[in-house]
């Protein structure tokens, strides 16, 4: 992503001083560009940096209604059944830390 942002100034730059607009055009120009690049680096650094506050839900197979997995006949059904892919890419649950 860098070198993405890299391309862009100096690209951006060329433009700027080897373009026939009159100085306060290239001025106006330059001041709208550069501060959409850093509008544009804030928005990532916020992204970097922020922590989800909301708890993800996960998948609770120690209730029973998730222990329940036939159907009407009492035979297991394929539909009914957690994928292992699934299943493995839980997390633990983590216990309360203000215990």
């Amino acid at each position: 992503m860098a070198i993405n942002i890299y391309y862009l100034l100096t690209k951006f730059i060329k433009l700027l001083l080897h373009s026939h607009m009159e100085m306060v055009g290239k001025v106006f120009v330059g001041m709208l560009g550069f501060s959409g690049v850093a509008l544009c680096l804030a928005g990532i650094a916020y992204l970097v940096i922020h922590k989800n506050r909301e708890a993800t839900n996960l998948l609770a197979l120690t209730t029973p209604e998730s222990r329940q997995m036939t159907n009407e006949q009492g035979n297991e059904s394929i539909y009914c059944l957690p994928r292992e892919d699934i299943v493995s890419m839980q997390l633990p649950q983590r216990s309360n830390p203000s215990i």
